[in-house]
């Protein structure tokens, strides 16, 4: 009887042996096909995410190429009877077909300026339709600030661009005074943002100039030429010139700007104190502040500058960049951080942004990271010498030294040298 019982207990001992390593062979294989199932999971998310990014550049592309179409509509049929010192903002929204709707005031300046703006939209008409992917109807905020509806974007079409130089240029053949081919290829030129182009800028805007001596849009442009050349003492006679003719918002901040670029910080701080008695909001000129105080060493007060920035207006950018700078001077990285962290989730077009965090990166000898900000920078500007520069850094540090060799070549023949090639 002990026999058959022991018999019985080794026959259940062995079943439940045999059951149990089916059971935890089959968690095995399971596991198994859980990890695999995971990565094939991962892969396919990473797929759509890839999908997703460059589905949102093409599409980000598309609205900048839109907005410019945009202003350019509507700033051509802006023609206010008055001069003003402030500029306003409108609001509408535009169907798919380019039909503008319920066009109101948002920032107001005076009743004739008012009625420009609302004007100009619907002398505009039809506008531009919306990219097929935007909701229907899209709501848009138009400024009139001079630096906005006048301004020339990197990001502008290429190939629209060379054509107007290529039209310009025929029609200056023809006729080299041509003041409207100049005004073209002027600003064409300054949108390329090319040395060679940008001389050509400043030739054809100065001479624009001495043919239109009153029209100060055309010293304000060539204001910019100047300074996009390096030209420090140009670039303030010519600003000077303009602010004392016309000291509207534009050309007091290049006319501080340039007085900075050429270390007259007392005299930048005093018309920066001017300035803000007659635009005490304007976000932009607190932060011009901020930067003469950078300058001028003077990072607490740039902090407190950029503090009121944001009071006003708390999503401005450059008040965060400024905030980093200061931090960085104060050896505060990480609040450095944090700040060029915010400045480039709200403008991710400025590949400033980014350069400020591939130098405090590789401050910080986070050199991975500063190789994937610089990249970024470049991007956006394929001919930024500071990236090279600072990717050169990171690269030689990590030993990357055939990589570095060439982004020091790059950085040196676009006017940036690393410390160790100026002994």
């Amino acid at each position: 009887m002990l026999a058959n019982q022991l018999k019985r207990d080794c026959a259940l001992t062995l079943l439940l042996s045999l059951t149990l390593c089916a059971v935890l062979g089959g968690c095995r294989e399971e596991r198994e096909m859980t990890s695999e199932d995971r990565e094939k999971e991962a892969r396919t998310r990473e797929q759509k995410r890839e999908r997703e990014k460059s589905e949102r550049a093409a599409h980000q592309i598309e609205i900048r190429r839109y907005v410019k179409d945009l202003q350019e509509h509507i700033k051509s049929k802006f023609n206010p009877t008055i001069a003003s010192a402030q500029f306003g903002t409108i609001s509408f929204e535009i169907d798919s077909n380019g039909r503008p709707n319920r066009v109101k005031i948002v920032k107001g300046v005076n009743p004739e300026i008012n009625r420009a703006m609302i004007l100009a939209v619907e002398a505009a008409r039809p506008l531009p339709k919306p990219p097929a992917f935007m909701d229907d109807p899209v709501s848009i905020y138009f400024s009139f600030d001079p630096r906005v509806l006048h301004s020339s974007s990197r990001f502008d079409d290429k190939d629209r661009i060379k054509e107007t130089i290529k039209e310009s240029t025929a029609r200056l053949h023809a006729n080299s005074q041509d003041k409207e081919a100049l005004a073209n290829r002027g600003r064409a030129c300054l949108a390329m943002n090319d040395l060679l182009s940008v001389k050509q800028a400043a030739k054809d805007l100065n001479l624009l100039c001495s043919l239109e001596p009153t029209e100060i849009k055309y010293l304000t442009l060539s204001v910019r030429a100047a300074r996009r050349l390096g030209d420090d003492k140009g670039f303030l006679e010519l600003s000077e010139k303009a602010f004392k003719e016309e000291p509207d918002i534009e050309n007091t901040l290049n006319y501080i700007e340039a007085l900075t670029y050429n270390g007259k910080y007392q005299e930048a701080l005093s018309a920066c104190s001017d300035a803000l008695k007659k635009f005490p909001n304007d976000p932009d000129l607190g932060c011009m502040t901020a930067y003469v105080y950078l300058h001028y060493d003077k990072p607490l007060d740039c902090l407190n500058q950029c503090e009121r920035v944001l009071k006003i207006e708390p999503d401005q950018a450059m008040a965060y960049a400024y905030r980093g700078d200061a931090y960085t001077a104060l050896q505060n990285y990480k609040e450095a951080m944090q700040a060029y962290n915010l400045s480039i989730s709200l403008n991710e077009d400025d590949e400033f942004n980014y350069l400020r965090r591939a130098r405090l990166n590789n401050l910080l000898g986070k050199f991975d990271k500063a190789i994937k900000d610089a990249t970024a920078a470049l991007t956006i500007d394929p001919e930024c010498g500071q990236a090279f520069y600072y990717r050169a850094f990171a690269n030689a540090a990590l030993g990357l030294n055939g990589q570095a060799q060439k982004d020091k070549s790059r950085a040196a023949s676009l006017g940036y040298l690393l410390s160790t090639d100026s002994k």
